[in-house]
């Protein structure tokens, strides 16, 4: 288990994603209201890319079929038992780091 680079606090505008490959996972990195949140990048439905999703508050919708997901859970509101994976994201003298399991 470790804490991961993936760019730097400017690397990250409030209101939209990025796409980020951390070790085996690509996931998806959000600024909302001055804090990140990471989940992981693709859809469940088809693979969409979420970090190319709109954002409304909390929830990003998936550009290719419009399933949702909170960024801060992984769940989505609207279609049930649908999930991305989440995890911990932090800011440190500049840098965003994520936190992955065995090292990504």
């Amino acid at each position: 288990m470790t804490w991961i680079r993936v760019g730097s606090v400017d690397d990250f505008p409030e209101g939209r994603g990025r796409a980020i490959f951390c070790g085996r996972w690509r996931i998806a990195v959000f600024r909302r209201r001055g804090r990140l949140y990471a989940i992981g990048h693709d859809c469940p439905h088809q693979g969409g890319p979420l970090s190319q999703g709109v954002l409304d508050g909390y929830r990003v919708v998936c550009p290719l079929h419009g399933w949702d997901f909170d960024i801060r859970t992984g769940r989505s509101p609207t279609v049930p038992g649908a999930s991305v994976p989440t995890f911990p994201v932090e800011e440190r003298e500049g840098a965003v780091y994520v936190w992955m399991e065995g090292g990504g």
